[in-house]
């Protein structure tokens, strides 16, 4: 049986493709990796090959990153893969396999390497993945490290420090110290000696004593005065002030380039709010996550993931939510539903819709907008046309009688609103009585249900697929009565 298998970091996702002896089991263990490929974000290159390949790159950048944390020169295995530092602060990483038509190099950045080399680490921590092997991580030798240098050479900036300090405290020494004067205290001038001092300055024509108050006012008028003759001497002669059209057209021309500003450094999402598309959606992922999730594998108490999924339905991200969601999160589908770029790189903003998905302890999925609906969502279109709810009446009714038992287990009629495609497809079950609900085993409804057919997918956008609707009722005597919904019109 095969295995596909992802382990994701924000730059960069690991993704493997095995094969496994296990017939059952949620997660079986991978015996053999058939292809691995490296999504590495900022990367148009996608790393990729077998079993070899995986374990060579784990051996040479788990021994290089050694060799650089410890501080000592790079060490790489030999083979076909070689990573070697290019400063000032990227590892080229370099493949050359003889299946290659020419090697292939990628300049990778600090955190681009450390985020691979995590990947490859979740790899070899879960126990479901090539279990046979782990990487032999061995300490380093003394001839592998740099010597340190010599005490003489490590003593010698010490020692000119201090000689130095000791010159600079000598010729210090040889200064004069600087005399030191109390600050001088004003003298007190009595009020009569103020006015005959005043006068004798005015009898001499000397201005009188300045007032503080007087003095800055002055000296803020003049200040004034120079910057008006200032601006006047700058202004061309035929200059004049701008009329009101061109002065408003200033400044919607920088409210412009303001607003353009703010959009290039905004690359927010489009957030969708429309109730039909939400419901469309909110359809698609409680179909896709009940599709893949091993309800035997219940938490022990509920687990709550906030999940983003695009236009299309797909799964663009995810955060637990509360204590205990992490540690759960590979037993959920989150993981393998995670959508991957077919190409590594920057991933264009798209609009999407945030969910509240709730593994339940009784094995059950709960999914609702995380804000919850601005308005309660339309019904699905309904075709009602006379010719289209003609064949679908006579398809339903031939499909119902030959998965209906003559003798059914129940006493009392079951009435359904049921939702057909147009190609036949049961796409829609509601039941109208708290009976139909209770004994929906009972009938042959489960076998025929088809919840991914009530969604259709055009132009990258989740929609609600047209259906035929009908009233359906079982009957215990093994009569089915089917009427349209709508009626034939």
């Amino acid at each position: 049986m095969s295995v596909r298998r992802k382990y994701s970091l924000p730059g960069c996702t690991l993704i493997l493709e095995g094969v496994t002896t296990e017939a059952t089991g949620r997660r079986p263990t991978i015996s053999a990796v058939v292809n691995a490929e490296c999504h590495i974000l900022g990367q148009a290159q996608i790393l990729a090959g077998g079993q070899g390949f995986l374990q060579q790159l784990t051996e040479t950048l788990s021994a290089y990153t050694q060799s650089i944390l410890s501080g000592i020169v790079p060490i790489v295995p030999e083979g076909h893969i070689a990573i070697e530092p290019l400063p000032p602060l990227q590892h080229r990483l370099t493949i050359t396999d003889p299946g290659l038509e020419a090697p292939v190099s990628l300049d990778l950045s600090t955190l681009q390497l450390f985020d691979l080399l995590e990947s490859l680490d979740q790899m070899l921590a879960d126990a479901r993945t090539l279990p046979g092997w782990s990487l032999d991580l061995k300490p380093l030798t003394r001839h592998q490290a740099r010597l340190d240098p010599p005490i003489a050479e490590r003593a010698t900036p010490a020692a000119i420090g201090i000689s130095s300090l000791a010159v600079a405290a000598v010729a210090l020494f040889f200064l004069p110290i600087p005399e030191v004067r109390r600050p001088t205290e004003p003298i007190p001038v009595s009020a009569d000696e103020l006015v005959q001092t005043t006068e004798a300055n005015e009898t001499a024509g000397s201005a009188p004593p300045n007032d503080p108050a007087n003095t800055a006012d002055a000296d803020a008028a003049k200040l004034s005065g120079s910057a008006d003759e200032k601006n006047d001497s700058a202004k061309p002669a035929d200059s004049k002030p701008k009329d009101a059209d061109e002065t408003k057209a200033t400044a919607d021309a920088g409210t412009q380039r303001s607003s353009d500003a703010d959009a290039e450094s905004k690359a927010e999402p489009e957030i969708i709010s429309d109730s039909d598309q939400l419901y469309a959606l909110n359809l698609k992922l409680d179909q896709d996550l009940s599709a893949n999730w091993d309800s035997d594998t219940a938490p022990p108490g509920d687990r709550e993931y906030r999940v983003s999924v695009g236009r299309d339905g797909a799964i663009i991200g995810y955060v637990g939510r509360g204590e205990g969601s992490e540690s759960y999160v590979d037993s959920t589908p989150l993981p393998d539903l995670l959508y991957v770029p077919a190409q590594a790189g920057s991933v264009n903003v798209e609009a999407q819709a945030d969910f509240r998905v709730v593994f339940s302890d009784s094995g059950t999925i709960e999914v609702s907008p995380w804000d919850g609906y601005a308005k309660t969502p339309s019904a699905p279109p309904s075709l009602t046309d006379a010719a289209t709810v003609e064949q679908s009446l006579d398809r339903l009714s031939d499909t119902l009688y030959d998965k209906f038992n003559d003798d059914p287990n129940f006493d009392r009629a079951l009435a359904y609103r049921l939702g057909v495609t147009s190609e036949g497809t049961l796409a829609q079950v509601e039941p109208l009585t708290g009976d139909a609900r209770s004994l929906y085993g009972e009938t042959p409804l489960p076998d025929l249900y088809d919840p991914a057919a009530a969604i259709a997918v055009n132009d990258d956008r989740v929609t609600l697929s047209p259906l035929v609707e009908f009233r359906v009722v079982f009957k215990p005597n093994g009569v089915i009565e089917i009427a349209p919904w709508y009626g034939i019109q």
